[in-house]
């Protein structure tokens, strides 16, 4: 699945077990 405002890829089941750090990572760059 592609990461929603970046370039890379991350499996669904990743995202889905926890979003909220998966966004928190994404803006901390």
């Amino acid at each position: 699945m592609k990461a929603p405002g970046a370039d890379h890829h991350i499996s669904r089941a990743e995202f889905e077990k926890n979003p909220s750090a998966y966004f928190q990572n994404l803006h901390k760059k």
